[in-house]
């Protein structure tokens, strides 16, 4: 041993618990108004990471862009309503 601590071994940044970024954002903000009409604006960039953070950990994928690719080869539909109803429903408390 050479008397230097040993670094402990890098951990990956829990799935869906990164940034989401200014691409990423761009991409599903695009994606929502074409399929929607909903208009998001850069001061909602927090709470479509947060929204899609929550869904990206239940699939258990690796990044946004996956979450993304599932969405766009989705045939079935259901996904982007998933991803819309997590963008369109307004929680209270």
């Amino acid at each position: 041993m050479n008397g230097r601590p040993t670094s402990a071994p890098s951990r990956k940044e829990p799935a869906g618990n990164g940034e989401l970024s200014a691409r990423d954002f761009e991409s599903f903000r695009r994606l929502i108004y074409e399929t929607a009409g909903i208009a998001l604006t850069d001061g909602k960039r927090e709470l479509l990471r947060s929204r899609l953070g929550k869904i990206v950990r239940r699939r258990g994928l690796a990044s946004f862009q996956d979450y993304l690719r599932l969405v766009e080869e989705d045939a079935t539909g259901d996904e982007i309503t998933v991803l819309l109803d997590a963008v369109s429903t307004n929680v209270t408390s």
